[in-house]
């Protein structure tokens, strides 16, 4: 079977190098979940004749980013894969223009390069419509079967929009959702997701990936008093709730902050009125990954009352558990249950709640603690490791291909 990828994945180095310098940081999710999927596919045994990687990574358009264009670009993943960056001009307005005209070139090239072969797909990470419209009309023309991960619905993209960008992404996303059930299948988050893309299409769902492959015991000295967030800094995910529900925590406890967001600001002026709130900005992947280990709890509160909370899954809930800190989530509907049984959970979002799990959770002793950090570390490790989930996507396309 020979697949060619289109995502956002880039080489880990260069790409957090680009991102530092960077004046808007992109969301680092992508990354992660793709990097994890690509380890997946080389521990299943895809070889790299038999997979093609094209590439349109997050970098914030210039001048939040240094980088007013690049070509085709070339880089090697974990020296194994070959990516190919799509040529695009950085600027608003001219990137998905020029992303749209040069992957269109890419994908016809590789498609006419495997003509000859029936077992061949195309996997996008996502539904973004420049590269997507290519996809249905070349697919059609070369006999190709084509798949998409669905990380986020196109109706809820582009959300916070104002001006002439809402007009712009109001037009944007109608079109993005007049072709998103038009692939032969899709792979999504959560089950909901279903019924909003296309109902009657072949799926599985799969609500994201924990990179495992670097797992060791972990040296870090516990800090016993420390709570940590990592991720979007957002009002959209009600963070100042967690702020709110830290002010009323009385002890000598402390809350570190790490990402970036829309809520930056005021999160900032909130910090300097209670010196235990420590904001340390965005840091490299391996920094957090290791602070995570330090933290006594990790935390993602949000009001599951929100209708996107249906459609999604958060990223920051497999890695928190990979980290063997106990972690405390608001019941999600986009979360299986399968992992409340192995983290502390609240019904929602309230200040007063989030305050009440926090007093419960520190009333707990080590062992009880490390009891609950344990357990979840061993189910994400054992049943949604990269092998794991890249198998099931694997055998989900050799399904309707062979």
């Amino acid at each position: 079977m020979k697949i060619l990828y289109i995502g956002t994945v880039s080489e880990n180095g260069e790409y957090e190098k680009i991102l530092k310098e960077s004046r808007v940081k992109a969301s680092a999710a992508p990354q992660a979940f793709e990097t994890a999927f690509v380890k997946g596919f080389i521990e299943n045994g895809v070889k790299n004749e038999d997979i093609q990687f094209i590439s349109c990574p997050m970098i914030a358009s210039y001048p939040g980013s240094r980088m007013l264009c690049w070509g085709a670009k070339r880089q090697t993943l974990f020296d194994k894969y070959d990516v190919t960056w799509v040529p695009t001009v950085n600027v608003q307005g001219l990137k998905m223009l020029t992303q749209g005209i040069a992957s269109k070139k890419l994908i016809k090239k590789w498609l006419k390069e495997n003509a000859q072969t029936k077992e061949k797909c195309i996997l996008l990470y996502s539904l973004y419509k420049p590269v997507l419209k290519n996809v249905l009309s070349l697919c059609e023309k070369y006999d190709c079967r084509c798949f998409s991960f669905v990380p986020d619905l196109p109706k809820h993209m582009y959300l916070n929009k104002s001006g002439i960008r809402a007009v712009l992404a109001n037009s944007y996303v109608k079109k993005a959702v007049e072709i998103q059930d038009k692939l032969d299948g899709y792979i999504y988050l959560t089950e909901a997701m279903k019924d909003e893309i296309a109902p009657e299409k072949p799926y599985i769902v799969i609500e994201g990936v924990a990179d495992a492959s670097n797992l060791t015991d972990s040296h870090a000295e516990r800090k016993n008093n420390v709570i940590m967030y990592a991720g979007a800094i957002s009002a959209r995910y009600g963070f100042q709730n967690l702020i709110e529900a830290f002010s009323l925590l009385d002890g000598d406890y402390e809350l570190h902050i790490y990402g970036y967001g829309d809520y930056v600001a005021e999160l900032e002026e909130k910090a300097k009125n209670d010196t235990r709130v420590k904001y340390f900005g965005r840091k490299p992947r391996a920094e957090i990954l290791e602070k995570e280990k330090e933290a006594a709890l990790l935390v993602n509160v949000r009001n599951p009352d929100d209708e996107f909370t249906k459609f999604s899954f958060p990223s920051k809930t497999m890695e928190y558990m990979l980290s063997g800190t106990p972690l405390l989530t608001s019941r999600l509907p986009g979360i299986p249950e399968a992992y409340f049984k192995h983290c502390l959970s609240i019904k929602d979002n309230e200040p007063e709640n989030i305050r009440v799990a926090l007093e419960s959770f520190f009333a707990l002793n080590k062992n009880e603690r490390e009891a609950i950090g344990e357990g979840a570390r061993e189910f994400i490790k054992n049943e949604k490791n990269q092998k794991v989930q890249a198998k099931k996507v694997l055998d989900f396309l050799k399904e309707f291909i062979e």
